[in-house]
C-alpha cells in the first residue's frame, strides 16, 4: 500500500524555471549599467553559459551554485565580480520571482486529494531552506505538506540516496510504500527507483529527451494524473496516518 508521496518542488509543484527566465530578463533589462555594451539577449546567453559551466563541476553544492553562476557571468566578461552588485542582482531576481510564481497544473487538487485519503505528503528539494520555504509559502501549499526537506537540512543533494533516506526516515515510511514525483529523470525518478520507491516524471518544456519517459513508472503533464495512477494501484486510506 502507498502511504506517502514525496514531491520535488521546482518545476514539479511550482513553475520555477519559467518564472526564473522571465525574472532574469527583467533584472538584466533594469540593470544593464552593470554590463556595459551588452544587450539583454547577450546577458541571457551569458547566464546560460555560466549555468552550464557551474554545473559541469559535480562537486559544487546546489545551494552554492545559484550564487556562483553570478560570479561566473562576470568572469566570462573578464570583470572582477562585484560583491555588492551581485547581492543586488540576486535580490532583484528573487523580488521578480515572488510576483510570478504559481503552482503547476493539478498540484493543488492532488495535494487536497492526498490529504483527504490520509496519504502523507513530503517535499524533497535541492536548495537552501529559506529560499525554498519562501516558495512553498508563496504558492500557498505549506499547510498541505507533512514533511519538508532541503539540501542544507539533510546535508545532501538529490540524487544522493542520503537525501531520500533522510526524508523517508522523517516520514516513517519504507521506500516500497512511497512514490517520488519530480521533473528530473536523474535527480528524482531514477534516484528514487534505485532505492525501491516508485518514480513519476512531471514533464515540462525543461524535461530531458522523451526517451527518458520510459524509465519512469509514469510520465505526466498534470499532477492529477498521479491520482488516477494511485487509484489503479488500489490506494486506500492509511489508518496509521499521522502528521510528521
Amino acid at each position: 500500500m502507498i502511504k506517502a508521496v514525496i514531491f520535488d518542488l521546482d518545476d514539479t509543484l511550482c513553475n520555477a524555471s519559467e518564472v526564473l527566465e522571465e525574472s532574469l530578463r527583467t533584472t538584466f533589462k533594469e540593470n544593464l549599467s552593470h554590463f556595459p555594451g551588452k544587450t539583454v539577449e547577450e546577458m541571457v546567453a551569458l547566464n546560460r553559459q555560466a549555468f552550464k559551466d557551474t554545473f559541469q563541476d559535480p562537486s559544487v553544492p546546489i545551494p552554492s551554485a545559484s550564487i556562483l553562476i553570478w560570479f561566473r557571468i562576470f568572469e566570462l566578461m573578464n570583470k572582477k565580480p562585484p560583491i555588492k552588485a551581485i547581492m543586488h542582482l540576486v535580490e532583484k531576481v528573487w523580488e521578480e520571482n515572488t510576483t510570478k510564481l504559481k503552482t503547476t497544473p493539478g498540484a493543488l487538487e492532488l495535494l487536497e486529494w492526498l490529504k483527504e485519503n490520509r496519504i502523507k505528503v513530503g517535499v524533497l528539494t535541492n536548495g537552501v531552506f529559506m529560499s525554498q520555504a519562501k516558495k512553498v509559502a508563496m504558492i500557498g501549499i505549506d499547510s498541505k505538506i507533512d514533511c519538508f526537506v532541503t539540501s542544507d537540512m539533510c546535508v545532501a543533494d538529490k540524487p544522493d540516496p542520503k537525501a531520500f533516506l533522510y526524508i523517508l526516515d522523517r516520514m516513517n515510511v519504507w521506500p516500497s510504500e512511497t512514490i517520488m514525483v519530480g521533473d528530473r529523470i536523474d535527480n528524482d525518478v531514477l534516484a528514487a527507483k534505485k532505492i525501491g520507491m516508485k518514480g513519476i516524471l512531471m514533464k515540462s518544456e525543461h524535461t530531458k529527451p522523451a526517451e527518458n519517459e520510459e524509465k519512469a513508472d509514469l510520465a505526466v503533464t498534470n499532477l492529477m494524473e498521479v491520482k488516477t495512477y494511485m487509484e489503479k494501484l488500489g490506494v486506500i486510506s492509511n489508518p496509521n496516518y499521522a502528521q510528521v
